[in-house]
C-alpha cells in the first residue's frame, strides 16, 4: 500500500468568515436573486444567485463630493440606528455617528 500523503492546504492561513453579528439581512426589489447582510454599519456579505453562494464580504465603501474631499467608510464601533424608510419600508436607513461624536 502507498504511504499516505497530506491533505492540501489553503493559500491562507485564517478564515475569510464575515462577522455573524448583523444587524439587518434584505434583499433586491424585483426578480434579482440578490440578498445582503449589513453589520456595523457597512454591507457584509452579499449573496448571490442563491442565499448560501456569497460573492462579497466586507464591502469598502468610499463617499467623495467630486472637489478632493472623500470618507471611507468603516465598520462603526457604536452600534448604528437602522430605520426603515417610509411608505413601505422598502429601503432602510443607516443612521452612523460621526468619529468621537454622539450625535449623528
Amino acid at each position: 500500500m502507498a504511504a499516505a500523503s497530506k491533505a492540501p492546504s489553503p493559500a491562507w492561513r485564517h478564515p475569510v468568515w464575515s462577522t455573524a453579528k448583523k444587524d439587518l439581512v434584505g434583499t433586491a426589489l424585483g426578480p434579482a436573486r440578490l440578498c445582503f447582510t449589513v453589520g456595523k454599519g457597512i454591507v457584509t456579505e452579499v449573496f448571490y444567485p442563491r442565499i448560501d453562494i456569497p460573492q462579497v464580504r466586507d464591502m469598502g465603501l468610499i463617499i467623495a463630493d467630486g472637489k478632493g474631499f472623500w470618507q471611507a467608510v468603516l465598520p462603526a464601533p457604536p452600534p448604528p440606528a437602522i430605520a426603515p424608510t417610509p411608505p413601505n419600508g422598502a429601503a432602510v436607513e443607516i443612521i452612523r455617528s460621526p468619529p468621537n461624536s454622539s450625535d449623528p
